[in-house]
């Protein structure tokens, strides 16, 4: 390995570490009751754990793409697409809702912003008119499914 590359995997660890970090200080603050509904002392993550975590996580990366690469090839796709994420983490249901979620939420933001666009777009492209004629509807837009497009 040369010292560019390790450097750079050094790098990488200590981004993932950082965000595993504010993640678990985030999660912390979510979580203020137990089962019972009985409120819980704030937590707090030492440095060791954090780094454990950070570490677990950077390890568990390359077998990741390993297998969403396999289930894309699987599939005939040279792309990694949602359903490939959600199928690696089949496992654990509540990251799988948790994921849904982002998922559908990210689409829908998608579809908005293009929906802006080439309203903004078709907006921009007509003549301006006298302010004292008619106004015509503006143009609708269909709302493009991103899956589809793949």
């Amino acid at each position: 390995m040369s010292h560019m590359d390790r450097d750079t995997r050094l790098r990488y660890q200590a981004a993932v570490q950082y965000s595993v970090g504010k993640i678990l200080e985030t999660s912390a603050k979510e979580v203020t009751r137990d089962a019972y509904g009985e409120p819980l002392p704030s937590i707090k993550f030492s440095r060791e754990v954090i780094a454990a975590a950070g570490l677990l996580v950077f390890q568990k990366f390359p077998i990741l793409a390993t297998d969403l690469e396999a289930f894309a090839k699987h599939a005939k796709r040279q792309k990694v697409i949602t359903d490939d994420v959600l199928l690696c983490a089949r496992r654990n249901s509540d990251l799988v809702a948790k994921l849904e979620s982002i998922a559908k939420s990210t689409k829908a933001h998608k579809q908005e912003t293009l929906r802006m666009s080439l309203t903004a777009s078709t907006a921009s492209k007509q003549p301006q008119q006298d302010s004292a004629a008619p106004k015509p509807k503006p143009a609708e837009v269909e709302v493009i499914d991103l899956d589809d497009l793949e």
